[in-house]
Parts: structure tokens; sequence; C-alpha cells
């Protein structure tokens, strides 16, 4: 019981923990928010604070001051941040302008073709792939590493060879699969980016 016990305990201290955190960041972005929409009322709002509180609430720090008041001017402006954000977050594909019909959205350079945009999205998906793969494989020698090594054996291995040999293999067999599976998670994320500019442009554009 007391085994439990001290396993359950440190557990749930960690999960209160981690609620209280995400609560109080929630009123954090609540306030910036509030604080945003006042700015954007004023007759002359300060560009440096919009953009400032934006990328706060956000977390991305390429939102234009002009294409936040934009957004506000969408009939629905949260849905509108959303669509923006999934494809700005990780690829510069398109700015947003307001035109006599409402919102433009104008690709950036190098965005204008659909050919090259699908060239740019496969690219992203044969890394994402060559990456997963890798993973698996520095995962598995990782693995087999550490099956193979206790603890034991590798303190008398650096203690015969001064160690730097045994702190290489524990370098890369730690930090190789965790590099791959990040790559393939950045490259992912670029390629579902790439998927969604035609939906957000028609959602943006309120097509």
């Amino acid at each position: 019981m007391n085994t439990i016990s001290a396993i359950i305990i440190p557990f749930a201290a960690a999960a209160v923990s981690y609620l209280v955190y995400r609560n109080s960041i929630r009123k954090d972005e609540s306030g910036l928010m509030l604080e945003m929409m006042k700015e954007l009322e004023k007759d002359s709002p300060n560009k440096y604070s919009v953009e400032y509180l934006f990328s706060k609430i956000y977390k991305t720090d390429n939102i234009l001051f002009t294409e936040i008041v934009i957004l506000m001017s969408h009939p629905t402006p949260l849905k509108a941040v959303n669509n923006l954000l999934m494809v700005r977050r990780n690829v510069d594909a398109f700015t947003l302008i307001s035109g006599s019909d409402g919102i433009e959205v104008i690709a950036n350079s190098g965005w204008e073709n659909g050919k090259d945009i699908s060239l740019k999205r496969n690219f992203y998906l044969f890394l994402m792939i060559f990456l997963y793969f890798l993973a698996v494989i520095f995962f598995g020698l990782s693995s087999t590493f550490f099956l193979n090594n206790d603890a034991e054996s590798l303190i008398r291995t650096a203690t015969i060879d001064s160690g730097i040999s045994v702190l290489i293999s524990l370098i890369v067999n730690i930090t190789a699969p965790i590099i791959c599976a990040a790559g393939m998670f950045h490259y992912g994320k670029k390629a579902n980016s790439i998927t969604l500019i035609a939906p957000a442009k028609r959602f943006l554009e309120n097509r």
C-alpha cells in the first residue's frame, strides 16, 4: 500500500500542478485579449502593443497589425484567426489585405503557383516519412543498446577507456531518435499547413 501511495501521490501532485498552471495561462490569455480589444477600439491604436499582445495570446509573431485589424472585421473573427494560424504558424504562404469586397488573401512570393505548392507539400511529406523510418531505426538500435548494456557494464567500460566512448554512445542513442522524431513532427506540420492553404483562403475571403 505504501509503495502504491508513493507512486500515485507524486503523479497526482504533478497533475494538480499542471491543471493550476493551465488555468492561470487561460486567465492570462483572457486578460491579454481584453487588453488588445481595448487597444483596437481606440481612434489611434498603438500598432506595437496590438502586435505584441496578439503574439502573446496566440504564440506567434509573424502576424501584422493590419492583418489583425482585418481578422477582427471578419463575420466570425475567432474562426478567421484559427484558419489563418493553421497556415501561417508553419508556412508564410499568404498575406491578408482589405479589398473592396472584404478580405483578400494575397499569395506571397513562391506560393503563387499551385504546382509549386504541391511540390513543397510533397517534399515535406517525403522528409516526414524519411525521418519517421530513421526514428524507428534509431529507436530500435537504442533499445538494443540499452538492453545489452546495463548501468554496471557501462560504468565498467567507462572506467577502462576513460568514458569518452561511453558518453558518445549514450548521447547518440538518446538524442538520435528524439531528433528524428522532432524533425518528423516539424515537417508533418508544414505539410499539413500547406494542405490547409486553399480551405483557409476560401474561409477568410468568406466564399
